[in-house]
């Protein structure tokens, strides 16, 4: 279960291209594979700068939250604006004619004729 939550938490999404876990905690994650084999992250770590980057990134956090809201709320209105170009609007007049169907019978299934 926690492997499928850190999956979840460290997958980039389409819409604001970032990782849950980027806009939690600021740090880009370290992932198991680069922890046992010698990379140039894990090579090149250095205790204090990180402290010092972290510190820093910390104060453009809420700039990064904000962009990432901005990107979602992006996509949303061009998934809304691409849906609503298929539907047909057709106003319903006072008094007008609407048809109605009958409702089928309660022992209808899929496989009953129509």
């Amino acid at each position: 279960m926690r492997q499928v939550l850190w999956s979840y938490h460290t997958t980039p999404y389409s819409s604001p291209s970032e990782t849950p876990y980027r806009l939690t905690f600021v740090a880009d994650t370290v992932i198991l594979v680069e922890i046992g084999e010698p990379s140039l992250r894990t090579i090149f770590f250095e205790p204090t700068t990180n402290i010092e980057n972290l510190r820093a990134q910390l104060d453009l956090l809420q700039d990064e939250r904000e962009i990432a809201h901005i990107k979602e709320q992006a996509t949303k209105s061009r998934a809304t604006k691409r849906y609503n170009i298929t539907i047909v609007r057709r106003p319903f007049k006072r008094n007008g004619l609407v048809l109605r169907r009958s409702l089928r019978e309660k022992k209808t299934n899929k496989l009953t004729p129509n």
